[in-house]
């Protein structure tokens, strides 16, 4: 009895501590979300949407959320470029952009700053954002493995290697990628600033398959290294093979710093049409106020691979 005692009152502890959740009573709160990559030598556009209440149904479609109805139609607010403001015009189905004195689509300009401010409802954001420079890399070194073909999952494949040297500027976040028609692509680097404090590390994650390495912000040359396994027609010849990837370039894009906080963090949340409507306490975006979602800067150089 006195063994059979305890749990008993364990029994009792746990089920008078039992509490039933009404889902209708999930907590939520409405805020703006927006999807904002400025581009070098793009038009400037935004889509703005709402976040939706808990296990909210009225908006879906066999269990998936149809973002075109959550889309926000009569946002009002401005882009600053450089200080100048320019109204945000809504273009259809959420979609927002700025124009010059003659009713023309303002491109994204590189080196150039960008300030959003915006109200809908009684809700208020605002951002900032950078578009970089052009990235500057430079490939070192460029070979091909002519004489061996290597097999994947029963296709043929020769095995190429790159090496680059790129300068990464303070506050700002590269991503470095091979674009390669029918290729088969094994490491992918991402490369970031150390912020100050932390050691430089190259970490594994799945996302890409490749490896995302921070740097130390001291304009000092770093060397990155690719592989990427090009794909080849039995039938082909080697000449064959070369020619056929020609057109194949090495892709730098750079962001302003912010995305790389989101880079970090972006598993971290339930997901946009999550239980929670979206919260994303997880994710670190660079909306301020009211809003969820990111306004960041963008460009791009394409250095031509030599094989």
């Amino acid at each position: 009895m006195k063994n059979i005692l305890p749990i008993i009152l364990l029994v009792l502890m746990l089920t008078s501590c039992e509490q039933v959740v009404d889902v209708a009573t999930l907590p939520h709160e409405e805020k703006i979300f927006v999807e904002g990559i400025l581009s070098s030598d793009q038009d400037i556009e935004i889509i703005f949407s709402k976040t939706l209440p808990p296990l909210d149904t009225t908006f879906s479609n066999n269990g998936q959320i149809d973002t075109l109805i959550t889309r926000i139609t009569d946002l009002k607010g401005t882009i600053r470029v450089d200080g100048i403001a320019y109204p945000l015009q809504h273009i259809g189905f959420g979609r927002y952009r700025i124009v010059d004195g003659i009713d023309q689509p303002i491109k994204g300009k590189m080196g150039s700053s960008y300030e959003l401010q915006a109200t809908w409802k009684d809700l208020s954001i605002h951002a900032n954002t950078k578009i970089p420079m052009y990235p500057t890399t430079t490939l070192i070194r460029s070979s091909i493995d002519t004489q061996n073909r290597v097999l994947f999952w029963g296709r043929e494949y020769l095995k190429a290697s790159f090496e680059t040297e790129s300068v990464v500027k303070p506050n700002e976040t590269w991503l470095l990628s091979i674009s390669t028609e029918n290729t088969f692509t094994l490491e992918v680097r991402e490369l970031f600033e150390r912020e100050i404090g932390t050691r430089e590390d190259s970490v594994f994650y799945f996302y890409g398959g490749g490896f995302k390495k921070y740097l130390p912000a001291n304009n000092k040359p770093h060397r990155s290294e690719f592989i990427v396994y090009l794909y080849v027609d039995p039938g082909q010849s080697i000449a064959d093979v070369l020619s056929s990837y020609a057109s194949s370039k090495l892709i730098i894009r750079t962001f302003d710093k912010a995305w790389k906080s989101y880079i970090d963090t972006q598993y971290l949340g339930e997901g946009f049409d999550g239980i929670f409507g979206g919260s994303e306490s997880g994710i670190q975006w660079n909306i301020k106020g009211d809003g969820l979602g990111l306004f960041i800067g963008k460009n791009e150089a394409q250095i031509p691979l030599r094989f």
